[in-house]
């Protein structure tokens, strides 16, 4: 993979994964499951999200530059204190309900 080329995910099952604390850049998730994920700390640079789920995620203290959240639900998702740098960052067509901040 060349360095302007960004890593895809695809489909792939986060349901109660414990992922806080890690730094991605330039990943693509597309119609990915981060129901009930602990994403508490993650930082994400340059990275989409596209069509997924993040129903009761904590994504506390997250921070996100350059990242985009596109048609993504975030039903009852905790998230207090997360960080969004630049323009760039978006939550374009994006859904969330009862969320607690």
């Amino acid at each position: 993979m060349g360095t302007d080329e960004m890593e895809s995910v695809v489909g792939e099952d986060f349901t109660d994964a414990r992922l806080g604390g890690q730094h991605w850049q330039r990943r693509a998730f597309e119609d990915c499951d981060f129901t009930e994920a602990d994403l508490r700390g993650l930082v994400t640079v340059g990275c989409t999200f596209t069509r997924c789920d993040f129903t009761r995620a904590d994504i506390g203290e997250s921070r996100h530059t350059t990242t985009a959240f596109r048609s993504c639900v975030f039903y009852r998702a905790r998230w207090p204190g997360p960080r969004w740098r630049t323009a760039a960052c978006s939550a374009r067509r994006s859904s969330s309900a009862g969320c607690a901040r």
